[in-house]
């Protein structure tokens, strides 16, 4: 179950989305020659790390950071639950913090919340050509991918299913 505050910002991002406001955020850039996915939430224990260990199984090279994260903490026990029902083990997932990520040519930056793409964006330098939003690569459009830490399992599950989605069409882009 979404808060209100969490309800009220989704309708916000969906008419900027359809106001223009984050379409490029939707589309890799033609000069792009993309080598590695980078995927990103804010503590690199759910959304972000499930993503890097799915796009890795699935054949495309891809790491994952937090931009709220400590280094050295392990995947969410949740999570870790959720992705064993695909076959994916998280078990031997430590986060890795925005600090400790270094960017590297070809890198294509995928956040899950457009706050975390602009954190990224001003701490690094980065443009907004190498960047992406995950959620815009779902058949119903999302901003943002709602953080599912403290939800219950059903959200995880959810969320699971969204990323999977997303990784899959944005693997698919960038092949």
């Amino acid at each position: 179950m979404l808060t209100k505050k969490q309800r009220l910002r989704s309708v916000y991002e969906r008419i900027i989305y359809f106001l223009g406001g984050y379409r490029s955020y939707g589309r890799v850039s033609k000069n792009l020659d993309v080598s590695r996915l980078v995927f990103v939430c804010s503590g690199n224990i759910c959304r972000s790390v499930l993503a890097e260990y799915y796009a890795n199984k699935i054949g495309m090279n891809a790491v994952s950071f937090g931009v709220d994260a400590p280094d050295g903490d392990p995947a969410n026990r949740t999570m870790e639950a959720v992705a064993k029902n695909n076959n994916l083990y998280l078990d031997g997932h430590l986060t890795t913090s925005m600090e400790s990520y270094t960017y590297q040519p070809g890198d294509l930056i995928v956040g899950v919340d457009i706050k975390h793409l602009n954190m990224i964006a001003k701490s690094k330098g980065l443009k907004k050509e190498s960047m992406l939003l995950m959620g815009l690569f779902l058949d119903a459009k999302k901003v943002t991918l709602i953080d599912p830490y403290g939800k219950d399992v059903i959200f995880f599950e959810n969320t699971a299913d969204n990323i999977y989605e997303a990784v899959e069409r944005i693997v698919d882009v960038v092949r």
